[in-house]
């Protein structure tokens, strides 16, 4: 283990630049888009086969998680939608740029999930009332 040098003015680094043995590390991509658009995908289509066999078998277990995964994909396309818009330089309409994108996207995330749920219960009231 090497010593703690003092902070050499013409190398500055943050701690989380270097692993516990001092060897750097790389760091994420600049984009996610292709990994956001494979996660859309995948997930659109375990969606629509969820919801078809919920429908043809009378689940609504099936549908019911057929929703809340729309729910994800939904909260998905949100969330690279703020990755996009975080990535925006200040204007002077904007002067701190969009960075503030990323809390409302999390917000409607949470109010999609919300609205998932309510409907989920709505339909299982409407079962135990007329099954």
């Amino acid at each position: 283990m090497r010593p703690h040098r003092p902070l050499d003015r013409d190398h500055v680094h943050e701690h989380g630049d270097h692993d516990l043995h001092g060897r750097a590390h790389g760091h994420a991509p600049a984009s996610f888009g292709s990994a956001f658009a494979v996660g859309i995908g995948l997930n659109l289509t375990f969606v629509a086969v969820e919801f078809s066999y919920g429908v043809l078998a009378n689940s609504v277990a099936l549908m019911a998680d057929a929703g809340h995964n729309l729910s994800d994909v939904l909260g998905l396309a949100i969330a690279w939608i703020a990755s996009v818009l975080t990535r925006r330089a200040p204007s002077s309409r904007y002067t701190y740029g969009l960075g503030g994108s990323s809390i409302l996207a999390a917000l409607f995330n949470a109010v999609l999930l919300l609205l998932a749920v309510g409907a989920i219960a709505w339909e299982a009231v409407l079962r135990l009332l007329h099954p």
